[in-house]
């Protein structure tokens, strides 16, 4: 699958009630559960599960993810080729490393 493919899709089960503030606020929330489920593990121990739930949780998250790029006029293939010019560009300059945006 195609990542715009897979935002169109996702878009097409997007509630009518599902605003920006919404795509926001659940983003930051299935991150909690991602962290959730990575915290439970540590104290308890892996779950047989464990795999399965951090890949439901990602997908949630891919999700969201969506929908905040659509929300402000973007693709999912944009996010993604952006990204990766970043990346390569400061690995060029030796600043993977380090902290702040302008690196």
């Amino acid at each position: 699958m195609q990542l715009n493919d897979y935002q169109i899709d996702a878009m097409g089960v997007r509630l009518p009630s599902a605003s920006p503030e919404y795509a926001l606020q659940g983003l930051a929330a299935e991150v909690g559960e991602l962290l959730g489920v990575t915290a439970k593990a540590i104290r308890d121990g892996k779950k047989l599960d464990h795999e399965l739930m951090i890949k439901k949780e990602l997908g949630d998250i891919f999700w969201f993810i969506a929908a905040i790029a659509q929300d402000n006029g973007y693709t999912l293939d944009d996010i993604a080729l952006s990204n990766l010019h970043k990346l390569y560009a400061r690995k060029e300059k030796g600043t993977l490393q380090g902290s702040g945006d302008h690196r």
